[in-house]
This record gives C-alpha cells, sequence and structure tokens, in this order.
C-alpha cells in the first residue's frame, strides 16, 4: 500500500465518524450564506376622527310627510322649525295624530329604505335649514282606528265572585269540606271537633 492509498482510505474512513463540536462552538459568520434582510410592513397612520359637534338643539328644519300613494284623506303634512334632536318616533306620532289613526300602522321611509324608530334627524345626515320630504305609509286597517283602550278588570273581577258565590251555594263544597277536616281533625289526638269547626266555617261565609 502506498502512502497515496492509505491517506485515501484513512481520510474515508473519518468521514464516515460524526463530526464533534465543542460545547463553546461558534461558526464564523462570514462563513454562513447571505440572507435578504427582514423588514417589516408599511404601516399607514391611523386617521383621527373629528369630533362630531352637537347642534341639535338649537338647529331646525323643515319635515314634510307625504304619502306614498294618495288614498282619500291622506294628504301630506309639512312641519316647520323641527329640531334636529326629535326622534323618528315622534313625527310617527305627528302624522298618526293628523289622520287619527295608530302610530304602530305609520311606517316612514327615506330614500326608499323604512327609518328606525330611535333615529334622530341629526343621526339621518340633516343640518340647519335643510328641507326634508319623508315618505309615509300607513298599514292596512280602519283610518279612524286608534289605540284600543286597556281591557277594564272590573268586569273579570265580578264574574269571579259569582263563581265562588254558585261553588259556596252548593251542598258539594261543604261535604268535600267535611270530609276533609274529618280526615285532618278525625283523631284522638286532637282537641277539635271536625263538625264544630264545619259549621264555624259555614256560619261565617252566611255573614
Amino acid at each position: 500500500m502506498t502512502e497515496l492509498s492509505y491517506s485515501k482510505s484513512f481520510l474515508s474512513m473519518l468521514a464516515q465518524r460524526p463530526i464533534r463540536l465543542a460545547p463553546d462552538y461558534v461558526q464564523d459568520p462570514r462563513q454562513l450564506p447571505a440572507r435578504n434582510p427582514y423588514t417589516l410592513p408599511h404601516t399607514h397612520p391611523e386617521k383621527k376622527k373629528r369630533p362630531r359637534t352637537d347642534t341639535a338643539g338649537d338647529a331646525s328644519v323643515t319635515i314634510t310627510l307625504k304619502p306614498l300613494r294618495p288614498t282619500p284623506g291622506s294628504t301630506p303634512l309639512t312641519l316647520p322649525s323641527v329640531a334636529l334632536s326629535t326622534t323618528v318616533t315622534t313625527l310617527k306620532h305627528k302624522y298618526a295624530a293628523s289622520m287619527n289613526a295608530d302610530p304602530a300602522r305609520v311606517k316612514l321611509l327615506l330614500k326608499s329604505k323604512p327609518l328606525s324608530d330611535v333615529k334622530t334627524l341629526s343621526e339621518l345626515g340633516f343640518a340647519d335649514g335643510d328641507e326634508v320630504t319623508i315618505t309615509t305609509m300607513l298599514m292596512p286597517g280602519k283610518a279612524g282606528d286608534a289605540a284600543p283602550p286597556p281591557p277594564s278588570a272590573a268586569a273579570p273581577e265580578v264574574e269571579m265572585n259569582d263563581v265562588k258565590t254558585r261553588v259556596l251555594a252548593g251542598e258539594g263544597f261543604w261535604k268535600e269540606l267535611g270530609v276533609f277536616l274529618q280526615e285532618r281533625l278525625g283523631k284522638e289526638e286532637v282537641v277539635e271537633d271536625p263538625e264544630k269547626v264545619l259549621a264555624v266555617f259555614r256560619a261565617a261565609w252566611k255573614e
């Protein structure tokens, strides 16, 4: 074996062994491959919103409530000097009062879109001095219908009293009460007499 062949075999044997590095080994950065620098994406500063000045207390607009479809008895209603703080609900009540109708039947539309009851005129984008036309719709029902009055509670109370009187006047109720008292009081350790208790109850009802 020549010296050259021996060197080749020795190097090939060393190449098969794992590489062991010292614990404090640090690779030379100059031998590392070049890397592209990482840059953060460009961000635009957030635009600050201008504070909204509320002038609804002093400003006013002219509102015209115009029916969507002309019907007998329905005419446009013009409301001058309406404050911008006025809500849609207030406009509904004013139009319903002029039509003698229930406010729940009134629908207000702006640019063919229904308006929310809690919105104010300033929130709808109106400014001082504007003349606005709002379309109205009156849902099906009688024109003169108003909100139904609340039912009286006196009639059910009187009817219930009549039912109680008829039940107490019958003998069936007192027989059932006597059986109940006999089961509860008809024992030796109980002092009360069921018959006497039943008589007291009946006398109290007759009074």
